[in-house]
């Protein structure tokens, strides 16, 4: 994915030079690059254009708002406000209404050609979507999963009861450019199955993967005939390097066969899978599992021998004990495993060194009456005193003390709240914190929590959660108090499928709600993604990130776009941060004969992992940007006559920082003429100011 950006003009600090600002293109103040504030009779006609919206008399065929939609009372805050440009609506064609967002959302560079991240989302129907940060939709996409359901009989049907959770982005060719791999169950008489799409939105060779045939059934119970299904429901998809020999990484996917037999217990299978990347099954899988319900792998080295291990959790019967499984790459037992407990262990394992005096890394159970902290040899290190856990837990050092934190969404009797516990099990002083009543559907509308610094003047790492029955957006510190601005209501109106039924009220299946974290506009802020019902919504926050300021260390749903829920593990796209940085023009020792400053310099980013570069005039910071692949970056601004010197420095958590050489310039420039009668071109160059020629 080493694709420079597009001219570096489109990268200036020009109006602040971030898609989807409301200030984009506007004309700079001269001393400090900054965008300057439009007049009156511009807020006056976006005061008018946000009213006609909010009447709902417009409607917007890229789906911010379907006709008669309106915004339901979202409620900008001093710190967090919705970005230009969103919320979307998430409707396919044919498609009338819009479809609840199951799927957590992700950031992922999806196309390198586009200056930004992409937004990724999948619906409960499985059309995968994909906009651009700035809400356009990115070419190729959406795509549908084709699980035999036209879009007019998917807006009549009951479709989908399961989640389908975050697809997964990397480069699993090895060609340079991301995949995306996502999975979906099928109605009967379709396969359900595992897709791995380029960034264009065309199938790699060898995909879609079938994982089972959804047919029906009959049996005679009682001299009766009855008739049921045998259904196919995958998880969510986790990706590593599971066969080095082999070209490219693997996908793993866990598969559950579902029986909907009402004269009997459920009797269902699960599969796992293992999947090179040209879509053949690695030698040594499947496995076949005699179980009720089954997580999501999990990907991580737990032994520490260079050698990365599958983890998943599968539940039996309520009789039964719950299972989770620990295999090594070639699909052998790992030593030690499977270990049995009760309760209904079937959320989505995350792994990591929370007990540094026990050999190897830590596996975090999550299910109903039970969490665990499992050593790596099996035995139990602590036990979570939560009643239940929705989805799986999310860990972050938040103190920053050396010792991670484990962070889940619980629920009590009536109502869901934020825990965040020590390694030995107890929850921490000012915890946990209320997020909501709903004693029958909390569990639905709560999803794992996203971890930030997303105030860098404060001390340790802020915690992201999400509700959907009160439809409010939360931000913790460290100890439990609420970030200024928060929480801040994300409403929605008009009609919904939530995929059991047409719903206005939210209270049939509540979709979990799930949120993702990333700067994708490069502006040096962090920007939050969140499915709320159907609209898919990307908040701005106001916090200034420093160039050592700490990336996301659990960005999503399962930390990374591997799902691999490995915290000790290498954020994803893979990489070191920028090893070098080049500075472009002006030349070393130039002189400007104009005070019109434009100083551009490229930075080189290793596979990806965000660094954080900043421009400095004189020893002082004037600009920041955040570099995702190899991107060149511009800053301009207008300096007096003087001899003036100037630097770049990148940041990133993996590679530390490094710097650029010191470059010196000086600007000679004559008193110019009036530019009198000549047009602007375009508009928002304009400036009551003198032009040089």
């Amino acid at each position: 994915m080493n694709t420079v950006r597009k001219e570096l003009t489109q990268h200036t600090d020009y109006g602040k030079g971030r898609r989807g600002s409301v200030y984009n293109n506007m004309p700079t103040d001269k001393t400090s690059g900054d965008a300057v504030k439009p007049g009156i009779a511009f807020f006056a006609a976006l005061c008018l254009l946000s009213a006609v919206f909010a009447a709902g008399g417009l409607s917007d065929a890229d789906g911010v708002f379907a006709s008669g939609e309106s915004s339901d009372s979202v409620q900008a805050t001093s710190n967090f406000s919705v970005l230009y440009g969103w919320p979307k609506i998430a409707k396919a064609e044919g498609e009338y209404i819009g479809v609840a967002m199951t799927g957590a959302p992700m950031f992922a560079d999806l196309d390198t050609s586009h200056y930004g991240l992409e937004v990724i989302s999948i619906t409960k129907r499985g059309n995968v979507f994909a906009w651009h940060d700035d809400g356009t939709q990115v070419a190729g996409w959406p795509q549908s999963l084709g699980d035999g359901y036209t879009p007019m009989e998917r807006n009549n049907n009951e479709i989908y009861r399961n989640e389908l959770w975050s697809p997964v982005v990397a480069d699993i060719d090895m060609d340079g450019q991301p995949e995306l791999v996502a999975i979906a169950p099928a109605k009967v008489g379709y396969n359900a199955s595992v897709y791995a799409f380029r960034a264009n939105g065309t199938l790699l060779p060898g995909w879609p993967v079938a994982l089972g045939t959804s047919i029906n059934m009959t049996r005679i119970y009682n001299n009766t005939l009855i008739k049921y299904e045998r259904l196919y429901f995958p998880e969510a998809p986790a990706i590593g390097d599971l066969d080095l020999p082999y070209p490219g990484l693997e996908t793993v996917v866990v598969v559950v066969q579902e029986e909907n037999d009402p004269s009997a217990l459920p009797a269902q299978n699960i599969t796992v899978h293992v999947l090179h990347s040209d879509g053949t099954e690695m030698a040594g899988w499947p496995k076949s599992l005699q179980a009720m319900d089954g997580s999501a792998p999990a990907i991580a080295d737990i032994d520490n021998d260079g050698e990365p291990e599958i983890v998943a959790s599968v539940y039996a019967y309520s009789s039964r004990p719950s299972i989770t499984y620990v295999w090594k790459a070639n699909g052998d037992a790992f030593p030690g495993w499977p270990v049995a407990r009760y309760g209904r262990v079937r959320e989505t394992p995350a792994v990591a060194d929370v007990d540094p005096d026990y050999p190897g890394l830590e596996i975090i159970t999550a299910g109903l009456y039970n969490s665990e902290i499992l050593h790596s040899d099996g035995t139990v290190g602590a036990q979570l005193p939560a009643n239940e856990i929705s989805g799986p837990f999310s860990v972050a050092d938040l103190d920053e003390d050396g010792t991670p934190e484990i962070i889940g969404v619980v629920k009590g009797t009536s109502a869901s709240d934020l825990a965040v516990y020590s390694p030995s099990g107890h929850m921490l002083p000012g915890w946990p914190k209320f997020l909501f009543y709903d004693g029958q559907n909390a569990m639905h509308a709560a999803g794992p929590a996203a971890i930030a610094d997303i105030d860098p003047n404060a001390s340790g790492l802020e915690i992201l959660a999400y509700g959907s029955h009160n439809k409010n957006l939360y931000a913790f510190y460290k100890n439990g108090s609420e970030v200024p601005g928060t929480p801040m209501r994300l409403g929605w109106s008009g009609v919904c499928d939530l995929g059991d039924s047409f719903n206005t009220t939210g209270t049939v299946d509540v979709p979990r709600a799930n949120i993702a974290v990333a700067d994708i506009n490069g502006d040096g802020k962090l920007e939050i993604a969140v499915n709320s019902y159907c609209r898919l919504f990307v908040i701005a926050t106001s916090y200034e990130q420093p160039l050592g300021a700490k990336m996301s260390p659990w960005q999503k749903f399962q930390r990374d776009l591997r799902n691999a829920g490995d915290y000790r593990g290498t954020l994803e796209p893979a990489g070191t941060g920028a090893h070098a940085v080049e500075l472009l023009s002006p030349a070393g020792q130039a002189v400007l004969d104009s005070s019109s400053v434009a100083l551009s310099y490229k930075a080189y980013v290793v596979g990806g992992e965000p660094s954080r570069c900043g421009v400095f005039v004189d020893g002082t910071l004037k600009s920041t940007r955040t570099s995702y692949t190899e991107s060149a970056w511009r800053y301009s601004a207008s300096y007096p006559n003087g001899n003036y010197s100037w630097q770049v420095k990148c940041h990133s958590d993996r590679s530390g920082g490094i710097e650029s050489e010191v470059r010196q310039f000086s600007v000679n420039a004559s008193a110019g003429t009036p530019c009198t009668g000549k047009k602007c071109n375009p508009p928002p160059r304009c400036t009551p100011e003198t032009c040089h020629r």
